[in-house]
Protein backbone atom coordinates (compact mmCIF):
# COMPACT_ATOMS: atom_id res chain seq x y z
CA UNK A 1 0.00 0.00 0.00
CA UNK A 2 3.06 2.12 0.23
CA UNK A 3 2.99 3.41 -3.56
CA UNK A 4 -0.77 3.95 -3.57
CA UNK A 5 -2.22 6.88 -5.11
CA UNK A 6 -4.99 8.55 -3.11
CA UNK A 7 -5.95 11.12 -5.60
CA UNK A 8 -9.33 9.78 -5.92
CA UNK A 9 -9.55 10.60 -2.70
CA UNK A 10 -7.83 13.89 -1.75
CA UNK A 11 -4.88 15.91 -2.61
CA UNK A 12 -4.96 18.47 0.30
CA UNK A 13 -3.49 18.32 3.52
CA UNK A 14 -6.98 19.50 5.07
CA UNK A 15 -8.93 17.06 2.13
CA UNK A 16 -6.29 14.31 3.39
CA UNK A 17 -7.18 15.10 7.18
CA UNK A 18 -11.16 14.87 6.64
CA UNK A 19 -10.37 11.64 4.81
CA UNK A 20 -8.73 10.00 7.41
CA UNK A 21 -11.18 11.51 10.04
CA UNK A 22 -14.07 9.54 8.15
CA UNK A 23 -12.18 6.11 7.13
CA UNK A 24 -11.68 6.22 11.32
CA UNK A 25 -15.55 6.95 11.67
CA UNK A 26 -15.89 3.82 9.26
CA UNK A 27 -13.30 2.00 11.29
CA UNK A 28 -15.02 2.67 14.38
CA UNK A 29 -17.95 0.98 13.42
CA UNK A 30 -16.95 -1.92 11.76
CA UNK A 31 -17.67 -4.39 14.60
CA UNK A 32 -21.20 -2.68 15.16
CA UNK A 33 -24.06 -5.23 15.61
CA UNK A 34 -26.00 -4.27 11.88
CA UNK A 35 -22.70 -2.94 10.61
CA UNK A 36 -23.43 -2.17 6.32
CA UNK A 37 -20.37 -1.06 4.95
CA UNK A 38 -21.93 0.20 1.97
CA UNK A 39 -24.49 2.06 3.87
CA UNK A 40 -21.47 3.61 6.05
CA UNK A 41 -19.17 4.14 2.85
CA UNK A 42 -21.98 6.32 1.64
CA UNK A 43 -23.19 8.33 4.60
CA UNK A 44 -19.14 8.82 5.19
CA UNK A 45 -17.36 9.62 1.34
CA UNK A 46 -20.74 10.41 -0.64
CA UNK A 47 -21.81 8.22 -3.31
CA UNK A 48 -18.95 8.73 -6.07
CA UNK A 49 -16.49 8.33 -3.55
CA UNK A 50 -18.01 4.81 -1.93
CA UNK A 51 -18.00 3.27 -5.32
CA UNK A 52 -14.08 4.44 -5.85
CA UNK A 53 -13.67 2.85 -2.08
CA UNK A 54 -15.21 -0.08 -2.98
CA UNK A 55 -13.04 -0.69 -5.87
CA UNK A 56 -10.29 0.05 -3.68
CA UNK A 57 -10.41 -2.09 -1.25
CA UNK A 58 -11.01 -4.62 -4.01
CA UNK A 59 -7.52 -3.82 -5.46
CA UNK A 60 -6.13 -4.41 -2.29
CA UNK A 61 -7.75 -7.63 -1.87
CA UNK A 62 -9.69 -7.09 1.31
CA UNK A 63 -12.65 -9.36 2.31
CA UNK A 64 -15.46 -7.30 2.87
CA UNK A 65 -16.56 -10.60 4.95
CA UNK A 66 -14.44 -10.13 7.36
CA UNK A 67 -14.74 -7.10 9.61
CA UNK A 68 -11.36 -7.75 11.44
CA UNK A 69 -9.47 -8.06 7.76
CA UNK A 70 -11.47 -5.00 7.00
CA UNK A 71 -10.71 -3.01 10.27
CA UNK A 72 -7.11 -3.85 9.92
CA UNK A 73 -6.91 -2.30 6.58
CA UNK A 74 -8.70 0.79 7.22
CA UNK A 75 -6.51 1.33 10.29
CA UNK A 76 -3.61 0.15 8.12
CA UNK A 77 -5.07 2.70 5.25
CA UNK A 78 -4.99 5.77 8.15
CA UNK A 79 -1.49 5.08 9.28
CA UNK A 80 -0.18 5.34 5.41
CA UNK A 81 -1.80 8.11 4.67
CA UNK A 82 -0.71 10.18 7.70
CA UNK A 83 3.30 9.37 6.41
CA UNK A 84 2.38 10.62 2.77
CA UNK A 85 4.97 13.53 2.07
CA UNK A 86 3.82 17.14 2.70
CA UNK A 87 4.42 19.53 -0.55
CA UNK A 88 4.54 23.25 1.07
CA UNK A 89 3.09 25.05 -2.21
CA UNK A 90 2.27 28.78 -2.36
CA UNK A 91 0.58 29.57 -5.30
CA UNK A 92 -1.13 33.19 -7.16
CA UNK A 93 -4.78 31.59 -7.56
CA UNK A 94 -6.86 29.63 -5.98
CA UNK A 95 -6.58 25.82 -7.64
CA UNK A 96 -9.14 23.92 -9.10
CA UNK A 97 -10.01 20.15 -8.40
CA UNK A 98 -8.73 19.45 -11.85
CA UNK A 99 -5.36 21.41 -11.13
CA UNK A 100 -5.08 19.51 -7.96
CA UNK A 101 -6.04 16.45 -10.05
CA UNK A 102 -3.16 16.96 -12.99
CA UNK A 103 -0.52 18.22 -10.02
CA UNK A 104 -0.90 15.01 -8.35
CA UNK A 105 -0.77 12.72 -11.20
CA UNK A 106 2.07 15.44 -12.50
CA UNK A 107 3.95 14.23 -8.71
CA UNK A 108 3.18 10.69 -8.93
CA UNK A 109 4.22 9.91 -12.47
CA UNK A 110 7.64 12.05 -12.30
CA UNK A 111 8.15 11.74 -8.79
CA UNK A 112 7.33 8.44 -8.45
CA UNK A 113 5.22 9.92 -5.46
CA UNK A 114 2.04 11.31 -3.92
CA UNK A 115 2.26 14.31 -2.37
CA UNK A 116 -0.25 15.81 -0.04
CA UNK A 117 -0.51 19.41 -0.73
CA UNK A 118 -0.52 22.42 1.48
CA UNK A 119 -1.71 25.63 -0.24
CA UNK A 120 -1.36 29.00 0.41
CA UNK A 121 -2.92 31.48 -1.69
CA UNK A 122 -0.76 34.49 -2.68
CA UNK A 123 -1.69 36.51 -5.50
CA UNK A 124 1.32 38.61 -5.24
CA UNK A 125 3.29 36.31 -7.33
CA UNK A 126 1.23 36.93 -10.34
CA UNK A 127 1.70 33.52 -11.69
CA UNK A 128 3.39 30.17 -11.40
CA UNK A 129 4.45 28.77 -7.90
CA UNK A 130 6.78 28.50 -4.85
CA UNK A 131 7.01 25.37 -3.21
CA UNK A 132 8.82 23.64 -0.59
CA UNK A 133 9.37 20.32 0.43
CA UNK A 134 11.86 19.03 3.33
CA UNK A 135 13.56 22.62 3.78
CA UNK A 136 14.33 22.90 0.38
CA UNK A 137 13.01 25.99 -1.42
CA UNK A 138 11.58 26.30 -5.16
CA UNK A 139 10.93 29.74 -6.58
CA UNK A 140 9.01 29.11 -9.86
CA UNK A 141 6.81 32.23 -9.75
CA UNK A 142 6.73 35.01 -12.18
CA UNK A 143 7.08 38.17 -9.16
CA UNK A 144 10.21 36.70 -9.06
CA UNK A 145 11.35 36.67 -12.60
CA UNK A 146 9.16 40.02 -13.14
CA UNK A 147 11.40 41.50 -10.33
CA UNK A 148 14.03 40.66 -11.68
CA UNK A 149 13.58 42.00 -15.06
CA UNK A 150 12.79 45.69 -13.34
CA UNK A 151 15.70 45.58 -11.50
CA UNK A 152 18.05 44.91 -14.51
CA UNK A 153 15.96 47.56 -16.25
CA UNK A 154 15.95 49.96 -14.20
CA UNK A 155 19.72 49.62 -13.56
CA UNK A 156 20.67 49.66 -16.97
CA UNK A 157 18.59 53.11 -17.10
CA UNK A 158 20.76 54.58 -14.25
CA UNK A 159 23.64 53.71 -15.96
CA UNK A 160 22.99 54.72 -19.29
CA UNK A 161 22.18 58.05 -17.10
CA UNK A 162 24.71 58.91 -15.18
CA UNK A 163 27.75 59.71 -18.36
CA UNK A 164 24.83 62.16 -20.07
CA UNK A 165 24.81 63.99 -17.08
CA UNK A 166 28.34 63.90 -16.30
CA UNK A 167 28.86 64.88 -20.13
CA UNK A 168 26.53 67.94 -19.59
CA UNK A 169 28.10 68.86 -16.07
CA UNK A 170 31.47 69.31 -17.62
CA UNK A 171 32.40 72.74 -18.42
CA UNK A 172 32.82 73.56 -22.15
CA UNK A 173 36.11 74.23 -23.36
CA UNK A 174 35.49 77.10 -26.09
Amino acid sequence: MEQTDFSEFFHTRSESSNFMARIANISDKVFETGFNLEKTLDRELGLEKKDKFLVFLRENNVSLDSPKELKDFLDKLQQTISKLPILYINIAFDPSEETLKLLSEWFVLNAKKQFVFDILVKPDLLAGAVLNFNGRFFDYSAKTKFEKIVKNVMNEELVSKIPNQQQSNTPSTN
